[in-house]
């Protein structure tokens, strides 16, 4: 029997392409399966995602699914940021949400069949939650230079027309995160202490408080300085040079106190306030005295 060649033309070859294209369609939407159930996720810091529950959500973590065209992104949420999570216009909240999420969990991989050159869908922008000025003073204080530290150096010094040391020479830096001099404003408070040999007979002297304060000082730390300052602290009451019962070496304590940044401490031990001279101590067992009488110092010539 001879074949019969049959030509389609006009509207039945436009019936017959349609057919295929909506045969194919459905064929690879049957792949694809069913869409997931989204969720709505209000959390605690004021964010809402709208995501699909993923299958490895535990009682520990909520695990979301952004479904894309060509890729899938997962976000772990602790259960404890969750405030409500709503679907099909419920709103659960408490206990329920682990229950929620275990039926409404699925489980989604990207089609092999698609191309990374495929654009993902738009994402709708969330308007952003107003942020409390408790989280804004968060925000400035954590991009505003604060103090971490302060660096601290002393040693005696004349600084007049005399010839004995007048006191303690005392230099303060304060330090941000990086090591630098971070100008701010503050007031210094500064203690010297001491041992100092006591009189007392000797079952007596362990009664005493040993390294008492002999000086002490308060001033001011300018913002001006650059935060670097250098402060002359004249001895007070007592001069090492003039008191031999005065241990040679002592503490110097300092605190500055800057609003705003905290309380910041340092202390100078083992602070030298007489330095060794064998021609003093030469001088101060012949006449009573560390200083020759040619000498002129701003205070008596003999000890008491």
């Amino acid at each position: 029997m001879p074949t019969a060649l049959i030509k389609i033309t006009g509207p039945f070859l436009w019936l017959g392409l349609l057919s295929s294209v909506i045969t194919l369609a459905a064929a690879a939407n049957e792949g694809e399966g069913p869409e997931p159930p989204l969720v709505t996720v209000q959390l605690n810091s004021g964010r809402r995602l709208v995501a699909a529950v993923d299958q490895r959500t535990d009682q520990q973590t909520l695990w979301l699914r952004f479904d894309g065209t060509t890729a899938v992104l997962y976000r772990p949420v602790d259960w404890q940021e969750v405030k409500s999570i709503e679907h099909a216009g419920q709103l659960h909240r408490g206990p329920s949400l682990l229950s929620l999420s275990a039926q409404l969990s699925s489980q989604r991989t990207v089609p092999t069949s698609l191309t990374i050159d495929e654009d993902l869908p738009d994402v709708e922008q969330l308007p952003t939650p107003p942020v409390s000025h408790a989280e804004l003073a968060e925000e400035l204080l954590a991009i505003t230079p604060r103090v971490q530290a302060i660096q601290t150096d002393a040693y005696v010094a004349n600084w007049d027309a005399d010839v004995e040391i007048d006191g303690i020479v005392l230099s303060i830096t304060t330090l941000d995160h990086y090591g630098h001099a971070l100008p701010v404003s503050g007031t210094v408070s500064v203690e010297f202490r001491a041992d100092r040999r006591s009189r007392l007979k000797p079952q007596l002297r362990q009664l005493r408080y040993e390294f008492q304060r002999f000086g002490s000082w308060t001033k001011q730390f300018p913002p001006e300085s650059g935060g670097q300052m250098v402060y002359l602290l004249p001895f007070q009451a007592v001069h090492p040079e003039f008191d031999p019962a005065l241990a040679a070496f002592g503490l110097v304590h300092v605190k500055l106190a800057v609003p705003g940044h905290g309380v910041f401490e340092s202390s100078i031990a083992d602070l030298n306030v007489r330095p060794f001279s064998r021609i003093r101590d030469q001088i101060q067992q012949s006449q009573g005295t560390r200083y020759l009488p040619i000498e002129r110092t701003g205070r008596g010539k003999r000890l008491d």
